[in-house]
């Protein structure tokens, strides 16, 4: 491995913790502007001088609290060049741009295309009849633990811990589904400058991907002699082997000859984390339950700009259901309980469970009304979502190369290394013998361990140039 390829590697894995350290507030549109817009913002020398309040306030602690918030929401939406200099940002940037950045962009661009995270989240567990797409949607969805939903075979995201955008919520109680902007979980986004090119003849194009230049008549008729007609699909395995071997290695991109690749965001949109997923808390406040724990008065969602998420399982996504959904797409050569790194050459990607995830995301597409729940209704969100599966069905080897070396990387970090040291129960390091280690995946609300995890990256990337 290169030392560009290792020292990108050590960068992004600190990336999230250096951007939210150097950016101490910052966020939100409509949610948090209040009544803030009306408010003078203050530099920082008057306007956070809260400790004189502690001290010589003459005003009552909600009277303070509301100065304090509405401060703080001018301040997240400021722009003013020359009192952003006083707060110390560079010429040019301003505390809403931060604040742009820190919520609506991801910390990184390797993420999962928007189309096909879409396509998985799509699957439902109640409801899905291909066992291959079963096996994912139990991955990713889990019965509803609410008392009105158990009964009825609810699936849900909810063990992620990442709710709905705080836009989407009015007087602080959120809005029905079929009223929300945002189709991603909270904390979940896509780079946004990411632009569209139209193409020609784009139903044509999705359509013979999915069914081949010869059509669905030819599939039909070679049914009837007991014939799977598949006419992408077998090469589609064979590149994406190509692919995760490349991943395995190191090489699927030299940084040292293509350095302009490096941090540029991809022609696809692609969702991880941004800064605000785990850096922005949420209470409820005002409501009131009787003895019985039952609802009798409906509380108010009031979220906190740079507090932590206690909430949010983010550990789980990348180290469980990222893995998970790469275990699903592999038939053999690799689980989640080997010892050592898997050779690429000995992982079989599964056909049948490549076939039914890349049908399913190019019948989406194709479908004219389904196309309308990807990113909406209007002709430019469904002229998009058609592009955007084109892409990425076009590369599709490379995005499941890149989820099952994704699963690799995590089942020998957190399976491998963690688990047999940090987390181990017999940990030799344990505070006393009784001391309870904290499971490597399960119950980690807020908490990224980039530090104890990082390292374990590291490792694993200089492993692997020694595998054959």
């Amino acid at each position: 491995m290169n030392k560009s390829r290792l020292f990108s590697l050590v960068m992004s894995s600190l990336l999230c913790l250096g951007w939210a350290t150097q950016i101490q507030a910052g966020q939100y549109g409509s949610a948090y502007h209040s009544n803030s817009d009306a408010v003078k913002v203050l530099p920082p020398v008057t306007g956070y001088a809260s400790d004189k309040w502690v001290k010589e306030g003459k005003t009552t602690w909600q009277q303070e609290q509301q100065r304090r918030e509405e401060e703080l929401y001018a301040y997240l939406n400021d722009t003013n060049s020359d009192r952003a200099k006083i707060y110390g940002f560079r010429t040019g940037h301003t505390p809403k741009l931060g604040w742009d950045w820190f919520d609506n962009h991801p910390i990184g661009y390797g993420g999962v295309p928007y189309v096909l995270l879409q396509t998985i989240l799509s699957l439902d567990p109640a409801t899905e009849t291909d066992p291959y797409l079963l096996a994912i949607a139990k991955v990713w969805r889990k019965q509803s633990k609410i008392p009105d939903e158990a009964g009825q075979k609810v699936y849900t995201i909810d063990h992620l811990g990442l709710g709905p955008h705080p836009d989407e919520y009015e007087n602080g109680v959120v809005k029905p589904p079929e009223q929300r902007k945002h189709l991603l979980p909270n904390g979940l986004v896509y780079d946004p400058t990411v632009k569209v090119e139209s193409l020609e003849d784009i139903e044509g194009r999705l359509k013979r991907m999915r069914d081949g230049l010869a059509g669905e008549f030819v599939k039909k008729f070679m049914a009837v002699f007991g014939v799977d007609y598949e006419p992408k699909i077998g090469s589609l395995v064979v590149l994406a082997h190509g692919k995760l071997r490349k991943e395995m290695h190191g090489d699927a991109i030299d940084y040292e000859k293509e350095h302009h690749r490096f941090q540029q965001p991809p022609k696809v949109d692609a969702v991880f984390f941004s800064c605000s997923a785990c850096h922005v808390g949420r209470v409820v406040v005002g409501g009131e339950l009787n003895d019985k724990g039952e609802k009798i008065k409906q509380g108010q969602m009031k979220f906190l700009p740079g507090m932590p998420n206690t909430e949010a399982e983010t550990q789980r996504f990348s180290a469980q259901l990222m893995m998970q959904t790469g275990l699903a797409l592999v038939e053999s050569g690799f689980s989640i309980n080997v010892k050592t790194i898997p050779k690429g050459d000995d992982i079989v990607i599964s056909k049948k469970a490549v076939t039914a995830l890349y049908t399913r995301l190019l019948d989406r597409a194709i479908d004219d009304d389904i196309v309308k729940t990807i990113y909406g209704s209007s002709p430019e969100q469904i002229e998009r979502a058609k592009v955007q599966t084109y892409w990425v069905a076009k590369d599709f080897p490379t995005y499941l190369g890149n989820i099952v070396s994704s699963a690799v990387k995590a089942q020998f970090a957190y399976y491998q290394m963690a688990s047999n040291f940090a987390y181990h129960p017999d940990n030799p390091h344990k505070a006393f013998p009784e001391q309870k280690m904290p499971h490597i995946v399960d119950n980690r609300m807020g908490q990224m361990d980039a530090f104890g995890m990082a390292p374990s990256l590291v490792y694993y990337s200089r492993l692997r140039m020694h595998i054959n």
